[in-house]
């Protein structure tokens, strides 16, 4: 049993090394049947695919969001349900020796401080199996959010600021009469402010990323179509794969105000800055842009547990030899 970071205890099993070897044998079968079929958005436990790939989907994708929501599945790999499993990779594997050798893996029990414990649901943590079934598993989720992405987008591009139109417009003027010095000032006040309409009605983006049973959805739209988002998934794991979302895990947050926490990295988004100083003194903008940051408060949470910090004073605990 390994503590995880809330108190609570996580399961770690170890196979015999025999059983490791046939483990192998299936996972190289099944990889080369499903890897093919798996959504561009899964990062998990996928061949070239890890967390900076995950990462950087996030990095160039969720830049313009309203909302993020953050999702984890409570007890995923404990909560896989065997039939479901099963049903999905007989769908494509039609060797019924070969499957009903998975079956018995997934039904073999296992041993826990010497009583013999059933294996009702879930795949064991710590299987060379369990990251590829939980990917398989998966994957009817990643279908579900691609199908709901294609059906919540519209419109090509966002509406252009009427403020910044009005401006470009004097901009316009001012050059054709060839008044330079008025046509900068027009050009210096447009930099000011955002060229389109973050909240245009008719303009609506949603991207989605998962790893493991870790997923983030970014959405430009309003709060209440997150809200809804949220409640169809929780409403699809539930009766299609038979599994639960996390409460404590799973959040909508606001990017500008309040960063997603997502594979161990902070992500927000910076708001406009106008503090900065031109060379004439003039304040420049500065765009917002997405932002991956190190979550300082656990490390330095880490640090602290381990005896290498004072949290107090924010100085190093010094160690020697």
């Amino acid at each position: 049993m390994i503590p995880k970071s809330n108190g609570k205890m996580r399961p770690l099993t170890i196979a015999s090394p025999r059983d490791k070897i046939v483990q192998e044998v299936i996972r190289m079968i099944l990889e080369v049947i499903f890897e093919p079929t798996f959504s561009s958005s899964s990062h998990g436990f996928r061949p070239n695919r890890s967390c900076h790939t995950a990462l950087r989907q996030v990095k160039t994708q969720f830049g313009a969001a309203s909302y993020y929501l953050e999702g984890d599945i409570s007890k995923c790999f404990d909560s896989f349900n065997h039939l479901v499993l099963m049903k999905i990779i007989e769908g494509k594997v039609k060797d019924r020796q070969f499957t009903a050798l998975i079956w018995k893996a997934l039904r073999a029990g296992y041993f826990e401080f010497h009583q013999v414990q059933n294996s009702i649901v879930g795949t064991p943590q710590g299987s060379v199996l369990s990251p590829l079934l939980a990917n398989i598993y998966l994957d009817a989720l990643d279908v579900f959010m691609e199908r709901r992405r294609e059906e919540y987008n519209q419109g090509k591009v966002a509406k252009i600021s009427p403020e910044y139109k009005a401006l470009d417009y004097q901009q316009s003027k001012a050059s054709k009469r060839g008044d330079a010095s008025e046509a900068l000032r027009f050009l210096k006040l447009k930099q000011l402010i955002p060229s389109r309409i973050h909240a245009d009605p008719n303009f609506r983006r949603m991207y989605y990323v998962r790893y493991a049973d870790d997923w983030i959805v970014s959405i430009r739209g309003p709060r209440a179509d997150v809200v809804q988002l949220l409640n169809d998934v929780k409403d699809f794991l539930k009766e299609r794969l038979k599994l639960d979302l996390s409460l404590e895990k799973t959040k909508i947050t606001d990017p500008t105000t309040e960063p997603a926490l997502f594979l161990g990295t902070e992500i927000t988004i910076s708001n406009h800055i106008y503090s900065t100083k031109g060379k004439h003194g003039q304040p420049l903008r500065v765009p917002s842009q997405i932002r991956l940051l190190a979550p300082m408060h656990r490390i330095y949470k880490k640090l602290s547990a381990a005896g290498l910090m004072n949290i107090t004073s924010g100085r190093g605990i010094p160690r020697f030899l």
